[in-house]
């Protein structure tokens, strides 16, 4: 007999399809970030709203309002409410340019009718940039 040479026999597994799943994940990975990326750049990072505090005199109300952070300009939405809390008159206020810790102060001067009918007021913020 002849020396007969056992056949080569590679111990590791066929890895073949195992490139095709890793492709696969980074892939998807690339995919999801890039999906965080676009939802990140469309929708900024929304700015603290500002406070509001009211004061009312005999013939004005006036806002005070703290700034949390910077803002171009903030708008709000202030409601007069008769003394069964129907509401009188609503209006808008906008104020520019606000920085970071400042304390602004605006101002409504009532009409004469106003003085009598206003029982209370009901202020929110619409928008802040």
């Amino acid at each position: 007999m002849e020396n007969e040479s056992k056949p080569i026999v590679d111990s590791q597994k066929d890895n073949k399809g195992m490139g095709c799943v890793w492709l696969m994940i980074i892939s998807a990975v690339a995919i999801i970030v890039l999906a965080c990326c676009i939802v990140f750049i469309n929708n900024p990072i929304t700015k603290k709203e500002p406070t509001i505090e009211i004061e009312t005199t005999l013939n004005s109300i006036l806002f005070n309002i703290q700034a949390k952070d910077n803002y171009k300009y903030i708008i709000f939405d202030v409601e007069l409410l008769d003394k069964n809390k129907n509401i009188s008159k609503s209006f808008t206020m906008r104020e520019d340019n606000l920085k970071k810790g400042e304390l602004r102060q605006a101002e409504y001067k009532f009409a004469l009718g106003e003085i009598f009918t206003s029982e209370y007021v009901y202020v929110k913020i619409k928008e802040c940039k």
